[in-house]
């Protein structure tokens, strides 16, 4: 039986699982599912009085903190396994010294640690559990294939560590790591992989190895003088949101260096990778990357660009970078190096240059990187192109490449792939000024990778990685084309292929009084809502931004602005309000929308305010549409995000009634079920508020019903088949009310706190950046906190059972 520790660091001994299971359905009835099974468990003398115990169950890791006199209170700590993005253990430092487990749970920056004896666990035991719990069943989810067994531990006892003999081998083959001979090591002499994984390419940099397997990236850290301490870092390959490459300069500029970028907080979100020149191919590195990250290249070239074959050779490369420069630069152009140069030395960590202002030729750029250097896949193509003063940008695909002279020769190359699955929003910006000092526009794209937090505590943040802007010459640039770009690429789950010639056809002549249009706009009494007809032609023949097959479902004024709802996005027009002339379109795809949030008060159609939450860490994280100065039905919003974010079966038939129905929309009176959620009457009774919620307020979906309502205060919190509703009563009167939809999908896990005197608490944890956590305070004397554990025992099974 393998082992798991405890998340104290004692060292323990171990329980067996079956009697672990058996004495936790005996004293705590509520604790497991039925469906449920304790797999490794670890604590104290089970003689003992009640101590801290981790449990490792078949669907998640379940760990109980012990407290107080007597230990009466308890707090249980649950954590999905499909929330564990990475792992690391790492070998004891002596003989006699503790073994360490990290894991990285998703919307956490720290790790959940924990050490434990290697006088009584194997720690390949420990790695094998979860390769098979984490690694092998989110690779291979949906795809249809068996999980790959796991290898059996190797010998890693008092005497001697299998570890440090692949860390002596890693040593002694530095300059020349032979990806099989290197797989041997890890199945056999420290079983760490999985028995059908496979290592594509290995280099070293000092003491780091990094291995490229096809399940993983993993990174091998020895330290110390005797390489006896081991340290394996596992990241699944669906944790990665970008990456880049740079190729080496000239003497004095540096060696060659991989980098990922990831989804996940704390010390996984950057991992660099420096490497010595002959010690690996950059651009074998970059294949590799490239068909894990932005799927299986299925036209591979015949000759796939390893070693020096066809153009790899250094000179070939010197000779692409002397060509390459005359697209990055022009002799005219010293002054906007020079002010790059400053903007770059004022903005710490703001290195992506934003001065991507003339076209290039993307066949030309789709050719040469099909070549040399070989960054595009065969089944790849470059289809936009632009450079500034510093850097090209390139709108491929598979993702958004851009390319990055450094270092004082020009030959240092670096290459930064965003892939288009990484961008959770974008905005474009108009500008009709027609004044040569002004021929600005914008674009900014959103991804789910990581901001720079500067030093700390002196507002120097930047956004790094977390939001890219780009200024184009609106004289020489259609950013409308750009735009429809960016909505062919992001607002499908699944992109692929090029894009229709439609999309990347000049837009043609606009109506220069869109803006004016949209500022002046009045509603008139009886209507909430703006004529989507008109908006719909307006966006389709004059300002060219919204896709074929896509429409405008609803549309609210807000302000001098509108918010619309289409197919596919929430678009909100921005019109400038001193000029007129300047109009920002800011797109959020719905399947990018993780949950949302309606305030309203007393009424539906009066200051109103809705949020929006993507997994962004700047400033897309919440999104808020104001929409106090204008008239909206928020009920019917909220009843639209559920069917496009959550889910209807019913979802077609819904949407073909919300476009079809041109009669105005009734807003749902509060009066009544806010005199029901503040009164004394029983708010556990999940037939009346299932009842309340779609007649009241309508935001209940067609095939969701209530499951269990929890009053906490005024508030109540109902968990349905689909989420978690939070209903939050505001305000002395209690005519403000706040309803929060959280999905079921993306409960990570959940904290519940045995009763104090008074109150137990449950911390529901997520994986959403602007709302992390949902706390739920339980009465002691209206509720028993166990039964909160079990229902959301049932809510994390449901997404578990998809994830198994």
């Amino acid at each position: 039986m393998s082992i798991f520790a405890s998340l104290l660091g004692e060292k323990t001994l171990h329980e067996e699982a079956i009697e672990s299971e058996k004495a936790v359905r005996d004293q705590m009835p509520l604790l497991l599912h039925p469906q449920e099974n304790v797999e490794l468990a670890f604590g104290g003398d089970r003689k003992s009085p009640p101590q801290d115990k981790s449990y490792f169950t078949s669907h998640r890791v379940l760990l109980q903190d012990v407290r107080g006199i007597g230990g009466k209170k308890r707090k249980f700590h649950s954590v999905s396994y499909a929330a564990l993005q990475a792992f690391s253990v790492e070998t004891a430092h002596s003989a006699d010294g503790a073994m360490e487990l990290k894991l990285y749970e998703l919307g956490k920056s720290d790790p959940i640690s924990t050490e434990f004896s290697r006088k009584k666990v194997n720690l390949f035991a420990v790695q094998q559990f979860f390769n098979i719990k984490v690694v092998a069943r989110q690779a291979l989810r949906g795809a249809g294939k068996p999980v790959p067994p796991a290898i059996p531990r190797g010998d890693d006892n008092e005497k001697g560590s299998s570890f440090a003999e692949v860390a002596k081998y890693l040593s002694k083959n530095a300059k020349n790591l032979d990806p099989g001979e290197l797989e041997k090591q890890l199945k056999t002499t420290a079983p760490v992989l999985l028995a059908g994984e496979k290592v594509e390419i290995a280099f070293p940099s000092d003491k780091v190895t990094t291995i490229l397997t096809s399940l993983r990236v993993l990174f091998v850290d020895v330290q110390g003088v005797t390489g006896r301490n081991v340290e394996c870092l596992t990241i699944l390959w669906s944790s990665i949101s970008g990456f880049s490459v740079e190729t080496a300069g000239g003497a004095f500029e540096g060696d060659c260096e991989m980098v990922v970028f990831t989804h996940i907080l704390g010390r996984p979100s950057l991992l660099k990778q420096e490497f010595k020149k002959g010690h690996g191919d950059v651009f074998a590195i970059q294949k590799v990357i490239c068909d894990r990250v932005l799927g299986e290249d299925v036209s591979p070239p015949t000759d796939p660009g390893t070693g020096k074959k066809k153009g790899h050779g250094l000179k070939d490369k010197d000779d692409f970078i002397d060509k390459k420069k005359k697209h990055f630069r022009k002799s005219d152009e010293k002054e906007a190096d020079k002010k790059a140069a400053a903007d770059k030395k004022s903005n710490k960590g703001d290195w992506i240059e934003k001065d991507s202002r003339h076209p290039m030729d993307a066949g030309d750029i789709d050719r040469t990187f099909h070549s040399f250097p070989p960054i595009l896949q065969g089944d790849e193509h470059c289809e936009l192109a632009f450079k500034g003063s510093h850097t090209a940008t390139f709108f491929t695909s598979k993702r958004l490449l851009l390319a990055i002279p450094d270092g004082r020769s020009g030959k240092r190359m670096q290459y930064l792939s965003v892939p288009w699955k990484s961008v959770l929003g974008f905005e474009v910006q108009t500008n009709e000024t027609r004044k040569k000092s002004d021929t600005n526009t914008e674009a900014k794209v959103w991804t789910d990778m990581m901001f720079d937090p500067g030093d700390g505590g002196r507002g120097d943040a930047q956004a790094f990685m977390s939001c890219l802007q780009f200024d184009f010459n609106s004289n020489t640039i259609d950013i409308r084309v750009i735009g429809r770009y960016l909505a062919a690429r992001c607002l499908k789950s699944t992109p692929g292929g090029r894009v229709s010639p439609g999309i990347l056809a000049p837009s043609g002549d606009r109506d220069k009084h869109f803006e004016k249009w949209i500022s002046k706009l009045e509603l008139e009494k009886d209507e909430e809502s703006m004529d989507v007809t008109e908006l719909n032609e307006k966006l389709h023949s004059t300002e060219h931004l919204l896709l074929d097959d896509e429409n405008v479902v609803m549309a609210f004024k807000s302000g001098d602005n509108c918010v619309a709802f289409t197919s596919s996005r929430v678009l909100v027009i921005d019109v400038e309000a001193l000029s007129r002339k300047k109009t920002k379109f800011t797109s959020i795809p719905y399947w990018h929308i993780i949950a949302f949030s309606a305030q309203s008060s007393g009424e539906w159609n009066k200051d109103s305010q809705l949020q929006l939450y993507t997994r962004n860490l700047w400033d897309l994280k919440t999104f808020a549409l104001d929409l106090k100065k204008g008239r909206a039905d928020i009920g019917k919003i909220q009843k639209f995000l559920s069917v496009m974010t959550i889910g209807d079966k019913d979802a077609a038939k819904y949407l073909h009634g919300v476009r079809t129905n041109s009669a105005p929309s009734k807003a749902p009176k509060m009066s009544s079920f806010t005199a029901w959620v503040t009164s004394d009457s029983d708010k556990e009774d999940v037939k009346e508020t299932e009842e309340r919620l779609r007649s009241d307020i309508t935001i209940l979906l067609g095939d969701e019903r209530c499951e269990k309502v929890f009053p906490t205060g005024h508030d109540i919190i109902v968990y349905t088949n689909k989420r978690v509703i939070y209903v939050d009563i505001q305000g002395v009167r209690g005519k403000t009310i706040a309803f929060y939809s959280l999905p079921l999908k993306m409960v990570t896990g959940f904290t519940v706190d045995t009763a104090g005197h008074k109150h137990a608490d449950v911390l529901i944890d997520t994986d959403i950046p602007g709302k992390p956590s949902l706390m739920q305070d339980v009465l002691i004397k209206k509720g028993d906190v166990m039964d909160v554990h079990k229902c959301l025992t049932e809510a994390l099974m449901k997404t578990l059972m998809d994830y198994n």
